[in-house]
């Protein structure tokens, strides 16, 4: 029975009952087309209003009433108010229209990735290329499986990347040492620093067709790992990136 009474809670700044936050009910970043998105609030009773050109709502901006369909970059704010309550924070959301990257104008026959192996000190990837060339070669995908020492290597893997439909893409490195991937020449995971394996992930709006990729990767010491996996615009959960959809320069 300790701790159970009203006098035994901790200490609050304030004994007012609050609204809780509106929230929405779907991902807004790098939607194509348009995105249809409901509001609410775990308060039952509260009166929602919003604003879409990032203003401050109050009780005087256009209340919610049904789900709101936006089809363009923008600002969403959105607060709560319910009688005999303090009214909620402010949910603050930028809905991100995706710009599709466009695919390259190339026609790559060759599957598998090109690679270049390295043997030095590294903490952070930028630290590969200042150490000498070990090896350069091709493989099927990007693997671990052919490191010539347990520690202290590095691999850059290159190539193209057929992406299937037009969207937005998740991509994931899992990594020990540190990885970072670009597609394109933008950086979409940042997985970087000597630590253990863990994942990262990040996400790019692509056209179908082929895109460039650079992958890196170094190993520092104790534990090898290096894992990518992508999640379709059509997924819901991410996969590992096929090796038929891996295509030499």
């Amino acid at each position: 029975n300790r701790g159970t009474a009203p006098e035994a809670a901790p200490y609050s700044y304030t004994t007012e009952q609050v609204v809780s936050i509106p929230y929405v009910n779907k991902d807004l970043n790098l939607f194509t087309d348009k995105v249809e998105v409901a509001l609410a609030s775990a308060t039952d009773g509260a009166r929602i209003y919003c604003t879409l050109d990032g203003s401050e709502p109050t009780e005087a901006s256009e209340p919610y009433v049904a789900p709101l369909t936006i089809d363009g970059t923008l600002q969403l704010k959105a607060k709560a108010y319910k009688e005999g309550f303090r009214p909620s924070r402010t949910l603050a959301i930028w809905a991100t229209k995706a710009e599709l990257k466009p695919a390259k104008q190339v026609a790559p026959t060759q599957q598998g990735t090109a690679y270049t192996y390295y043997e030095g000190m590294f903490s952070k990837v930028a630290d590969i290329e200042k150490s000498p060339v070990v090896q350069r070669g091709v493989m099927a995908e990007p693997s671990l499986d052919n490191a010539m020492q347990e520690d202290h290597y590095a691999y850059i893997f290159t190539g193209w990347i057929k992406v299937p439909e037009d969207g937005a893409y998740g991509f994931m490195t899992a990594s020990d040492d540190g990885s970072v991937l670009l597609i394109d020449g933008e950086l979409v995971v940042n997985n970087d620093g000597s630590h253990a394996a863990i994942p990262a992930t990040g996400t790019i709006a692509l056209q179908q067709g082929f895109h460039s990729y650079r992958l890196l990767y170094f190993e520092d010491y104790e534990g090898q790992e290096l894992k990518w996996g992508w999640k379709l615009p059509s997924a819901t959960q991410f996969a590992p990136i096929p090796a038929e959809s891996l295509f030499r320069e």
